[in-house]
């Protein structure tokens, strides 16, 4: 499977498995593909021999279903990047991205969407496994997560956390200090747009994640609302590089949660003021 010279595409690496061979040639025109493949009995073998990011994977193949060939993906190739193609029913892109599809893409996309929805894959895939390796291990100030289970406690509590609460806690957690905007975690968690979902979504699951993080008896404030940006994955100060300036702001529906749970609210580190002359 050597990638034919000549390719100038915007999106390297990329493999076509389609069984249309005018739309698997579209395709690779569009990406700068390197191959293309009729079925997917061969298909997914050459993912990690030839060192492809991505996988372009036709939802009807002439042998197999597209789903059958993301399965074998993600089970033997996870570093790998899987965009669904084809198909009109917006059922189809819902069963693609619970499959674990990192995108699907309609017969109508235009080729400049294409290859941004193929590079959006590609990245979020990255920024995924990055979140997976980076925080297997973490234990800090009482709070542990372990990807491999999909667990998480706060001293020895085990927070009973929704898939989306534990995607979004793991994803923090990889990039300790980073802000992440609400648009960013829309794509990263839902891997979705502003466009399709609201970034409403994203705030109703901080605050559902911060109130068990508070109720299984957190003293330390994790995740902190950064005015005008978004979120950040803020360690304990002992763990983190001290800060000049904070540009963290309380949670505004904090005392909601201390009202509803009937708990005390967790202690909030604040900037003392000098003393006056």
């Amino acid at each position: 499977m050597t990638p034919p010279s000549g390719h100038t595409g915007a999106v390297a690496r990329a493999l076509i498995i389609h069984g249309d061979a005018a739309e698997r040639q579209r395709l690779a025109d569009v990406l700068g593909a390197a191959l293309g493949v009729a079925d997917g009995v061969e298909g997914p073998d050459g993912l990690v021999d030839d060192g492809y990011d991505v996988a372009v994977v036709g939802v009807r193949l002439p042998s197999r279903s597209g789903i059958s060939v993301l399965h074998d993906i993600r089970r033997d190739h996870p570093d790998v990047a899987v965009v669904m193609v084809g198909g009109s029913d917006p059922e189809l892109a819902v069963i693609a991205l619970e499959a674990d599809a990192d995108d699907h893409c309609t017969p109508d996309v235009s080729d400049r969407e294409l290859v941004l929805r193929v590079q959006r894959a590609i990245e979020r895939r990255a920024l995924l496994l990055a979140a997976t390796d980076s925080v297997g291990a973490l234990e800090r100030d009482g709070l542990a997560l372990d990807p491999v289970t999909r667990s998480a406690s706060v001293g020895g509590v085990v927070l009973d956390l929704t898939v989306k609460e534990f995607d979004l806690l793991r994803t923090f957690a990889s990039s300790p200090d980073r802000v992440f905007s609400r648009a960013d975690l829309l794509e990263l968690v839902w891997r979705a747009s502003a466009d399709d979902h609201s970034v409403d979504t994203v705030t109703e699951h901080v605050y559902r994640l911060r109130g068990k993080l508070v109720a299984a008896g957190s003293t330390h404030g994790w995740i902190e609302t950064v005015r005008g940006a978004g979120y950040r994955f803020a360690l304990p100060a002992a763990q983190s590089e001290p800060e000049t300036q904070s540009q963290t702001e309380p949670d505004q529906t904090s005392h909601l949660l201390v009202e509803s749970s009937g708990s005390s609210p967790a202690r909030q580190a604040s900037t003392p003021l000098p003393p006056s002359s």
